[in-house]
């Protein structure tokens, strides 16, 4: 009997000994002595999924779609983002119009790309490439953070089909992105 009492007053113990660290454990964060590590935005990698994943869910399977522009701190990581962004559609089933045919596209069609693509721009060159959702983006610097937007333009509609906008952390492996492409 004396053990059972034992036993249960060292789980009551316990119980409150950790009820008593979570406290303190409060209090110390709160004043600020101890310190965690907060991460505000996605990879990368994972921002460029989740809007392929939110476009494709604008569209039937095996869709055609045209990735016009991307733009970001340098031409080279704007190149990446677009061929991570045409792979990870592909590998959802649709169907992206080759990059290589836009330079014709520009010329065929006489229009002058300053950086920003018109919602008009953008249809225009859709229905000349037989897509049926055109995607432009950029990937701008937020101080701590890089802001990921991604628009896609229904080319029949002249809809906009969804606008995706993530934060992207500002970590090591962005900044060596930026630094080596």
């Amino acid at each position: 009997m004396t053990l059972l009492r034992n036993l249960s007053f060292i789980e009551q113990s316990s119980k409150k000994g950790q009820s008593y660290m979570k406290k303190v454990i409060l209090v110390l964060l709160l004043a600020g002595f101890i310190q965690v590590p907060v991460v505000w935005g996605l990879s990368l990698m994972d921002a460029i999924e989740q809007s392929a994943q939110k476009i494709v869910e604008e569209l039937p399977p095996k869709s055609r779609v045209a990735i016009i522009a991307f733009e970001s701190p340098n031409d080279n990581l704007s190149d990446y983002i677009m061929d991570e962004l045409t792979g990870a559609l592909v590998g959802r089933g649709m169907e992206v119009a080759d990059r290589r045919n836009l330079d014709y596209v520009y010329k065929e069609l006489k229009f002058q790309m300053s950086g920003d693509v018109s919602d008009q721009t953008a249809q225009s060159i859709g229905k000349f490439l037989g897509a049926q959702l055109v995607i432009t983006g950029q990937l701008t610097s937020q101080g701590k953070n890089y802001r990921y937007r991604t628009s896609a333009i229904h080319v029949e509609k002249a809809t906009l089909a969804a606008i995706i906008r993530l934060d992207v952390d500002n970590n090591k492996a962005m900044k060596d992105l930026i630094l080596v492409l």
